[in-house]
């Protein structure tokens, strides 16, 4: 891959659903750990399968595998998607 670029939501209906799913999750999780209020609605997603989704999905699974470290002023996907679930208190 020599090249990466950000698509525009308002053009592509595909990142919209994405769109909504993370933030979704990202609610649900802030929700689920405390730091957000629980309301009638987190409780519902717990039903779901939402979970699913994005942990072992779009966020590594909580065993995750040794990476290389990010250089100086960097953080790699699965380390800034690892530090989000420890701030959310998803994993500890």
């Amino acid at each position: 891959m020599s090249e990466f670029s950000f698509a525009d939501s308002r053009e592509l209906a595909q990142l919209q659903v994405a769109d909504i799913i993370a933030g979704a999750a990202a609610d649900a999780l802030l929700s689920w750990s405390g730091r957000r209020p629980m309301t009638a609605y987190h409780e519902e997603l717990k039903g779901t399968n939402l979970e699913a989704m994005f942990v072992g999905g779009m966020l590594p699974s909580v065993a995750m595998p040794d990476v290389q470290a990010p250089k100086p002023g960097e953080v790699s996907l699965v380390d800034g998607s690892a530090a989000f679930l420890r701030e959310t208190g998803y994993i500890s």
